[in-house]
């Protein structure tokens, strides 16, 4: 694994421990959202990978939390 894997995986990490759990254990739903349950897929090269995982680790964030942004970001630009 390289350099921007294990820091993508410490970030990973920290965002897994810092969510709340229930009395039972289980993954409290933050704010209200619902839980995520889907899945997006989307086949990249190798060079638009790398740039995303380079974005979300200078960012200190999850490839996920990046992406989310971004998607929302576009979409305040938007007429």
């Amino acid at each position: 694994m390289d350099e921007l894997g294990k820091e993508l995986r410490r970030i990973q990490n920290r965002v897994y421990w810092r969510r709340k759990r229930d009395t039972f254990g289980r993954f409290d739903v933050e704010d209200g959202r619902a839980k995520r349950c889907e899945g997006l897929y989307v086949r990249l090269t190798a060079a638009e990978r790398d740039m995303i995982r380079h974005t979300a680790v200078e960012a200190g964030q999850t490839v996920t939390e990046t992406l989310l942004q971004a998607v929302r970001l576009y979409a305040t630009t938007l007429p």
